[in-house]
C-alpha cells in the first residue's frame, strides 16, 4: 500500500474505485463489503505505515462514493 500511495504523492487528490484498488493490493474477490475491506485491509496498512515512520506525507481519506 504504501508504494502506490508514494507513487501518487505529489497528485494531490486521487480517485480509486475500490474494485481496482482491491486489485492494486492484490485482495481482488475478497472483502466485497467496503467494511471488511476497511477493517482487514485498508487500516492494518494505515497502522503499518505509521509505524514505520514513512507517514510524514501520507493523509490518506479512504471513503466510499457510489459510482
Amino acid at each position: 500500500m504504501y508504494e502506490l500511495l508514494k507513487r501518487w504523492q505529489y497528485m494531490g487528490e486521487v480517485v480509486i474505485r475500490l474494485d481496482d484498488l482491491r486489485m492494486m493490493v492484490g485482495a481482488g474477490d475478497k472483502y466485497s463489503e467496503y467494511h471488511n475491506f476497511k477493517k482487514r485491509v485498508l487500516n492494518p496498512a494505515k497502522k503499518e505505515i505509521k509505524e514505520s515512520r514513512k507517514s510524514s506525507f501520507l493523509r490518506a481519506n479512504c471513503s466510499r462514493t457510489d459510482s
